[in-house]
């Protein structure tokens, strides 16, 4: 089970290791904060 698990594991890391997948997990980080930044304005000039 253990064994199975390492390998899931590193098959994550590999994919999260493309230099593309980065890029795109990046962006999609700044996305989100800059639609939490622009609620957060709606609702405090409620």
């Amino acid at each position: 089970m253990a064994e199975l698990r390492n390998k899931i594991r590193d098959r994550i890391l590999a994919f999260l290791c493309e230099p593309l997948i980065r890029r795109a997990l990046y962006y999609l980080l700044m996305l989100c904060l800059v639609i939490e930044e622009y609620l957060i304005r709606i609702l405090l000039e409620e």
